[in-house]
Parts: structure tokens; C-alpha cells; sequence
């Protein structure tokens, strides 16, 4: 997986890599040729937008569910003819399906956020001559959040042979995740 040819390392970042884009390319591989030793099964190049000509602002929001908000913004600067600047920001946060709740009377932990992610990137570009452009580009992510979204196993069973009917509540119980 590759943003704009470089390679993304860990795949939590590529969540954060889809947005003011302007193609997705997918390569079968092997690749490794062009693109390198980490593209044996072909790789996903993600194209960013670059800066252009013209004026350009855009804004995206989306909300739904479990808290969910996503927003993306675009805005394309030109300065001259020869130089323009593009900035775009994504923000994707939503809470947790799963809550914590405990047997023994105390209060519930919250553990959202699940997903607080931030993402801004910005472009310059400065066409020199008509053969000659050099294209700036830096991005930065922040991916945060409590991303515990499943239920332990041991919330069904202390051990395989263990009937948990007979359990009594505060003796070696731990926490409950419920699905809301």
C-alpha cells in the first residue's frame, strides 16, 4: 500500500490515506522492480490531488450512529501563474459499539472514543518553465482512540470446564463488554 509512491508501513495509516484523492491505482505484482521488495503480490497506490490553476474549496460532513462524524475540506490557492497551493483536512471520529460494565455495582467505563483520527495534508506546486515543476507535498495523521471493540472470551467462560451459572457474582469475575 502506497500513498503518492511511498510506502505506508503499518495499516492503520492507510485508513487515513482516502481522502483528496485523485486516483487509486492497483498493480498486480510482482512489482518490486519499480515499487520494491514489499510489493511481491502487487501493491495500492493512492494518488493525492495536486494544486492547479484555479480557485477550489470543497467540504464534505458526515454523521450517523454510534456518534459517528466524518468531515473532509479542500481548498486549491493559487498565488500566480507559476505557483499554487492545495490544503485538505479529514477528521473521522465515532464512539464505541461495546460497553464496559462491571458485576460487582460499580459504575461502567466509558471506552469511546473508538476511532478519533485527524489527517491534514498540504501541496505546493511551482512550475519553473514549462518542462520544469517541482511538487512539495506533507501530510501529517493522528490516529487515536479506544479500539477494544470486541467481547474477551472470558466474558462467557472462567475456564472451558467451569459452569459460569454457578459462579457467584465478585469471585473472580471480571468485567462485562455488552453489545449495544
Amino acid at each position: 500500500f502506497m500513498l503518492d509512491g511511498i510506502y505506508i508501513a503499518r495499516p492503520q495509516a492507510q485508513e487515513v490515506s482516502f481522502f483528496d484523492i485523485d486516483r487509486v491505482e492497483v498493480l498486480r505484482g510482482p512489482q518490486g522492480t519499480l515499487y520494491g521488495r514489499n510489493t511481491t503480490a502487487g501493491l495500492v497506490n493512492v494518488i493525492s490531488a495536486k494544486p492547479h490553476e484555479f480557485f477550489e474549496a470543497s467540504a464534505d460532513m458526515t454523521l450517523g450512529n454510534y456518534n459517528t462524524r466524518q468531515f473532509t475540506g479542500i481548498v486549491n490557492m493559487p498565488v500566480n501563474d507559476s505557483v499554487s497551493f492545495r490544503a485538505a483536512v479529514n477528521i473521522d471520529q465515532r464512539d464505541n459499539y461495546v460497553e464496559y460494565e462491571a458485576f460487582d455495582g460499580t459504575e461502567a467505563v466509558d471506552i469511546s472514543d473508538f476511532k478519533d483520527n485527524r489527517s491534514i495534508r498540504l501541496s505546493g506546486l511551482f512550475n519553473f518553465t514549462e518542462d520544469m515543476t517541482l511538487l512539495v507535498r506533507g501530510d501529517y495523521s493522528q490516529m487515536k482512540g479506544n479500539n477494544m471493540a470486541s467481547v474477551p472470551v472470558h466474558n462467557f467462560f472462567e475456564t472451558p470446564f467451569t459452569d459460569p451459572s454457578t459462579t457467584e457474582a465478585g469471585e473472580g469475575v471480571s468485567p462485562v463488554y455488552v453489545n449495544r
